[in-house]
Formats: C-alpha cells, sequence, structure tokens
C-alpha cells in the first residue's frame, strides 16, 4: 500500500513488548481523504474496509483535512526533521 511506513510503539498488551503500528505519508492521507468527498462519496467504513484504516483515524483525517491542520497530516518524526539543519 503506497504511503505506509511502520513505526515501533510500546504494546498495551505487556511491560517491555513493542509493536509496529503503521505510519501513512501526508499524500496518501489526501488521496483517502478525497475518496470521502464529491465526486466520490465513499463510505468511510468501505473505505476501512478496502485499506485496513481504522475508522476513527480516518475520520480524524477527513477532519484535519477539512480545517486544513497540515501539521495532524505529517507524522510526528516528519515535523521534527523539518527543523533541523540537515
Amino acid at each position: 500500500m503506497s504511503g505506509l511506513l511502520k513505526r515501533q510503539v510500546q504494546s498495551t498488551e505487556g511491560a517491555g513488548k513493542m509493536e509496529l503500528m503503521p505510519v501513512y505519508g501526508p499524500q496518501f492521507k489526501e488521496q483517502i481523504v478525497k475518496k470521502m468527498m464529491q465526486p466520490h462519496n465513499q463510505s468511510i467504513a468501505q473505505i476501512s474496509r478496502d485499506t485496513g484504516v481504522a475508522v476513527p483515524t480516518l475520520y480524524s483525517w477527513k477532519n484535519a483535512f477539512a480545517t486544513q491542520d497540515v501539521d495532524r497530516f505529517v507524522p510526528r518524526d516528519a515535523r521534527a526533521c523539518q527543523h533541523c539543519n540537515l
């Protein structure tokens, strides 16, 4: 799936366990949000089934896109690096 990266996060299943959490790029998120809008009007439930992205995550992306909260589209790690002089 385009735009998918993985990031290690602390598991809720036990101390010391780590699991991989998907991290989606801003272009992927924008593509998905556009499917929710005119002229496509796909349901969030259907998009979730098609992509494997959780419904609450899709609502979050839609709200961020609607309010143009672009920082929510960029992974935290990438936001931090934007301020680096690399």
